[in-house]
């Protein structure tokens, strides 16, 4: 690592991906460095690995960022460099009427899945690629602050390393991190947007449409299904600072299926005055979640929730209710006591129409999982259309894009071009 960079991209995800896979086509001359804290790409990309395809219709936020044109040009770029094998679409025209029938839309898009276990095969051949080619790729090092006078981003040891352009590729794991960057550089931002809401597991029989689609995409009014996972899928949790949030993922076609299906169910929250940090949010439900599960989410079967009751440690087995959770260190007990009743309400009546979409959802034996949140990058105000945010600093992927590897490496490529264009 060398001690000055024409390029410093802060990130290895997929939105610096798509930026450094750019740089190497279109420059032989320039130096650059990606520098990243963890030791292997994180995200969507390392965990399950899912593509969709599907223009501004997934993975765009409705911010006025991108339109279809860009969305379209700037996807087919991304499907050149990572050359995803599709998965093919069955029989989908019964359940996207019975959408309609409900008010309901179903997205069909192109989707590649990777699986959790081959995802890090792809990213190091990704890493290995650019490195061939010339940049710098630095792993287990981490930004702490920056020194913009003299344009330079200081290290975990306080070294600097000085550039020309830096590029800001955090991922929502750096939201506060990335907040911190723009404070200090006087940059405006926005945070009042958070997605809350459940995880469902069940099994394949009751969610019948991945069989004929991999990931439904289903929009009921401002609740949408997310991340849906079947073969060997499982349920996870991920660890914040001040509480637990559940996920999902599978492996690849390789290992052996369990039966399982498990998806989101996610309401969008947009906060206005007094309450303005979507992240801030976050915590709140996140830890009173924590509190009513005695430090872990909380499960509890629909047969128990329809009927009232919290779900106890007994109802968890593969007797009497059909099949056993997938997520381990979870405290079986009542959604209700720490989901906030509006967005409960409206995950609810979201479930009983998915129900009628696909009949099964609301088998007694399904599981719910709470709570699933995904924080917001912040939205900070761009001072051009490739996402720079003050003289020499551009900022990509989440505060862009929207929860997606396409998008988030597209918006890479975008900045890049960009700049080129300067």
């Amino acid at each position: 690592m060398k001690n000055k960079y024409d390029v410093i991209c802060i990130g290895s995800g997929p939105s610096s991906l798509g930026f450094m896979f750019r740089f190497i086509e279109k420059n032989k001359n320039l130096s650059a460095l990606m520098i990243d804290k963890s030791y292997l790409s994180s995200g969507g990309l390392r965990n399950d690995g899912k593509m969709n395809f599907a223009g501004l219709k997934i993975g765009f936020p409705n911010n006025g960022y991108w339109n279809e044109e860009q969305a379209n040009y700037y996807l087919n770029e991304t499907e050149k460099y990572l050359k995803p094998k599709f998965i093919e679409i069955g029989k989908v025209d019964s359940y996207i009427e019975r959408a309609k029938k409900y008010g309901a839309e179903l997205i069909i898009a192109k989707q590649s899945h990777i699986g959790t276990d081959k995802s890090p095969e792809l990213i190091n051949s990704l890493i290995n690629k650019l490195k061939d080619n010339g940049v710098d790729v630095v792993l287990g090092r981490e930004m702490i602050d920056i020194d913009y006078d003299n344009k330079a981003i200081i290290l975990e040891d306080n070294s600097k390393i000085f550039f020309e352009k830096l590029i800001l590729g955090l991922g929502r794991k750096g939201a506060t991190f990335f907040q911190k960057l723009m404070s200090k550089l006087d940059v405006k931002f926005i945070d009042n947007i958070v997605d809350i809401g459940i995880r469902l597991e069940m099994r394949e029989e009751n969610y019948k449409i991945v069989r004929d689609i991999y990931d439904p995409k289903i929009y009921i009014n401002d609740v949408r299904t997310f991340c849906s996972n079947s073969g060997a899928a499982y349920v996870t949790k991920e660890k914040y600072k001040d509480f637990y949030s559940v996920n999902g993922h599978a492996f690849s076609k390789d290992k052996k299926p369990n039966g399982l299906v498990n998806f989101a169910l996610l309401k969008t929250i947009k906060l206005t005055e007094p309450i303005t940090s979507g992240n801030e949010y976050a915590k709140i439900v996140g830890k009173m979640a924590m509190n009513v599960g005695g430090g872990q989410p909380i499960m509890q079967r629909i047969g128990d929730f329809r009927a009232g009751k919290r779900s106890k440690i007994e109802t968890f087995n593969n007797d009497l209710y059909d099949f056993e959770p997938t997520l381990k260190g979870v405290t079986a007990g009542d959604i209700s006591l720490a989901c906030p009743s509006k967005i409960l309400r409206s995950i609810w009546e979201s479930m009983k129409v998915l129900d009628s979409i696909i009949p099964g959802c609301l088998y007694p034996s399904n599981i719910m999982y709470f709570p699933e949140i995904k924080k917001y990058m912040n939205n900070p105000q761009f001072i051009d259309d490739h996402f720079q945010i003050k003289k020499d600093i551009y900022a990509i992927g989440d505060v862009v894009s929207h929860r997606g590897i396409t998008s988030s490496f597209a918006s890479g490529i975008r900045c890049l071009d960009g700049i080129l264009d300067e």
